[in-house]
């Protein structure tokens, strides 16, 4: 189904306040409404949308992790004197599934 500016604007109206949904976020609202209807960037649209939505925002911020501070690595006075690693978590998968990478400090 095609569709210009204002009926799009309605359909992402009645697909976002519908009470079936309750307030789903962009991937799902993308997705229910994928099922039934398509237009040209229809997935830019929706999230376009989404960044409007007031109630979406603040349910996604009050479900993202705050980061930790950053702690400073003292300079060792001798090569190999301190060795130390961490772990970067929650990455965007990669190919092979992996969201996370290992690092060494020497």
């Amino acid at each position: 189904m095609y569709s210009n500016s204002s009926t799009s604007e309605e359909i992402l109206d009645e697909g976002h306040s519908t009470p079936y949904l309750v307030h789903p976020g962009g991937n799902k609202l993308y997705k229910d409404l994928k099922r039934t209807f398509w237009w040209r960037n229809m997935k830019q649209e929706v999230a376009d949308y989404m960044e409007n939505c007031l109630t979406y925002q603040r349910v996604k911020i009050e479900h993202q992790r705050l980061a930790g501070l950053l702690q400073p690595l003292d300079v060792p006075e001798w090569k190999w004197d301190s060795v130390s690693m961490d772990f970067v978590v929650g990455l965007p998968l990669t190919q092979w599934k992996n969201n996370a990478i290992w690092i060494n400090y020497g």
